[in-house]
């Protein structure tokens, strides 16, 4: 009767980690869509700069392909000053901003580079401005983009369709005379993960816009006819976005060459398909099998607005923080080559198996002493070559079982006995500290149904299981 009662306790608990585990695997397999939100800002009259008839086009063009591209989308046009910018527009586009979201802000209009910054225009600059109230009349890109990427999302694109033919007069405080900025926009340096800027034309060119009625500009009429392609990757887009404006404009000398700057390493689709989005399932599915938080945080890296992005963030917050510093260079290692032949190389002993100690760990003197005796009676003289696998064994052993605890630096199967042919009753996530309370040497060559590394142990309070290696 005690039998079947301890044969009972054994599936109970078995059954409940199965359980358990399962229930933790479909958490993260839920899916969240992408939300995507675009600002869109068209400005075509200025006050004190020639117009820019194409542009409010362009803005209403953009506007209607990125609502076609489930984008929600906030549209600005001919914002008049800064403030009005912030308080109508861009605060309103930041709110709907949240961690794994695809943000875009589109510019139409006229832009200048000053002072190792890039500027956009409001349509009410005056002919004038003195140094210091440059923000007051003008929009920093490098401002908008810290401001947006400090809403953490997937991804962020800014496409700037801005160098034209601004010449803003800007007054030194240490002169009369104003300075004459020359048109267009420079290099931007990016600081932030997963940001890509698009830029209508190089350093210093000219982007040619549209008189005629209804027309875009060259730049934004290629980016319109580029994106709503299936399967069309963010770099391709923009390569195709380029080639497309240097043929309509190859009758210039090259005057407008679309260039960008970016620190991406995401896969970005406008209208992935259903490959793509099976591809992403099965990477996610590879990512969450291994239980290995880099394997996780490289997911995110490269499928950063995934609609599994938050199951992987999830992953992370309970199981990325679990890996503690640990090492797999046994102490009495550490002893041995402190007390080692002088300037001569000693090798150092580490862990055989799927188990480390955190960096502080001490053993006992009695289990070092050993160690040493041991390593020394197995070393051959003059040889660098090492110790035996048995006696490697013995000492990650002795250390294991005096450190008390170890850390698994691979995930590893929980089985009933310590046997391949054992039934598989829960998995053990990589960085997971465990108690050791028994290490179990099955010999130097351990047959195929046998394990090389066995450890019982307690995690979670879900009681002992033998522990696969």
């Amino acid at each position: 009767m005690r039998y079947i009662s301890c044969l009972f306790r054994v599936f109970a608990i078995a059954l409940l980690l199965a359980t358990n585990a399962i229930a933790q695997e479909a958490q993260y397999m839920k899916e969240r869509p992408t939300k995507r939100i675009a600002l869109v800002v068209g400005n075509s009259i200025y006050a004190s700069a020639e117009p820019i008839e194409s542009a409010k086009v362009d803005a209403e063009r953009m506007t209607k392909l990125l609502r076609s591209l489930n984008f929600e989308v906030i549209e600005a046009m001919n914002v008049e000053d800064v403030d009005t910018f912030y308080v109508r527009y861009f605060d309103r586009f930041l709110s709907k901003i949240g961690p794994g979201d695809f943000a875009v802000l589109y510019f139409s209009g006229h832009g200048m580079s000053y002072g190792g910054e890039n500027y956009l225009a409001t349509t009410g600059f005056p002919p004038t401005v003195p140094e210091g109230e440059i923000s007051d009349h003008f929009l920093s890109v490098q401002g908008l983009r810290r401001l947006t990427t400090a809403r953490n999302p997937g991804f962020v694109l800014m496409l700037l369709d801005a160098c034209r033919n601004i010449g803003a007069l800007i007054k030194k405080p240490d002169s009369d005379t104003p300075v004459l900025v020359p048109k267009g926009l420079g290099h931007e340096r990016i600081d932030d993960t997963n940001v890509v800027l698009g830029f209508a034309t190089q350093e210093g060119g000219i982007s040619f816009g549209s008189s005629e009625p209804g027309a875009m500009s060259t730049y934004t009429e290629a980016v319109v006819e580029t994106a709503p392609v299936e399967d069309r990757e963010l770099s391709d887009f923009f390569m195709r976005v380029r080639f497309l404006v240097l043929n309509k404009t190859k009758d210039t000398s090259n005057q407008q060459t679309p260039w960008r700057t970016d620190s991406n390493s995401s896969y970005i689709y406008f209208m992935p398909s259903k490959r793509i989005l099976a591809l992403e399932l099965e990477a996610w599915k590879a990512a969450l099998r291994s239980k290995v938080p880099v394997d996780v945080e490289a997911f995110l890296s490269f499928y950063s607005t995934s609609r599994y992005a938050d199951a992987a963030r999830l992953w992370l917050k309970e199981h990325g923080t679990k890996e503690r510093p640990s090492t797999k260079v046994l102490p009495t290692a550490l002893e041995r080559a402190w007390t080692g032949r002088g300037s001569q190389a000693t090798p150092v002993t580490r862990f055989d198996g799927p188990f480390s100690l955190p960096r502080r760990s001490t053993v006992t003197t009695e289990v070092t002493a050993a160690a040493l005796a041991a390593t020394a009676a197995a070393t051959v003289p003059g040889s660098d070559a090492g110790i035996s696998q048995v006696v490697q064994a013995k000492i990650g052993a002795d250390v294991l079982l005096s450190a008390g605890s170890t850390t698994l630096t691979a995930a590893l199967s929980a089985r009933e006995f310590p046997s391949a042919s054992a039934r598989e009753v829960a998995t053990v996530p990589s960085g997971t500290t465990v108690k050791v309370e028994e290490v179990v040497t099955l010999g130097p060559c351990p047959s195929s149904d046998d394990l090389g590394h066995s450890a019982v142990f307690r995690s979670g309070g879900s009681g002992p299981s033998g522990v696969r290696g």
